[in-house]
């Protein structure tokens, strides 16, 4: 199936170990290590992932989902790409990471989430990013975040919603 929703990060080529070290932190264990061997280098893979539910996420998301020992939540597969340059905006010396959660329940449970929203922001800031998009079905990108202007299109407050903004709902007026 081809999500009706991703998000690509890109990232300056000097950053490729922390970008590795924070989306490992991100995986359950079981697929930590994924992330953790990986090679970010000249050649593009994927892999898939299993991401902890965020915290902010309702007990309805979340009804039927494996839980750890630590009470946090397993969500289901992610595909996790690497590749060595941008997809969606020309830019040099750096490369991408796209998250593709595979099913509309995972793609609720991860853009409704305002923390899991911030964590994207923050990996970007603090791995100088260069530019955050989520990317719908149609490969229609909208930019959430620049190294130039910083969170845009994604400012408001905690949703109470679980429903996905369409496109045109993201541009700020």
């Amino acid at each position: 199936m081809i999500p009706d929703y991703s998000i690509e990060l890109c990232f300056r080529n000097d950053q490729r170990e922390r970008v590795r070290a924070h989306f490992a932190q991100w995986c359950d264990p079981d697929h930590r290590h994924l992330v953790e061997e990986a090679k970010f280098d000249n050649r593009s893979w994927d892999a898939e992932i299993c991401l902890l539910a965020p915290s902010d996420a309702s007990a309805e998301q979340l009804h039927g989902l494996r839980k750890l020992a630590d009470g946090s939540t397993l969500c289901g597969i992610i595909d996790f790409t690497y590749a060595p340059q941008a997809q969606y905006i020309r830019a040099a010396d750096c490369f991408s990471i796209e998250i593709w959660p595979r099913t509309k329940r995972l793609q609720f449970i991860f853009f409704s989430s305002m923390k899991f929203r911030t964590a994207l922001v923050d990996i970007l800031k603090e791995c100088h990013g260069m530019y955050g998009l989520i990317v719908y079905e149609s490969s229609f990108p909208i930019i959430f975040w620049t190294s130039d202007q910083g969170r845009i299109n994604d400012d408001r407050p905690e949703r109470t919603s679980d429903r996905l903004l369409v496109p045109a709902e993201l541009y700020m007026e």
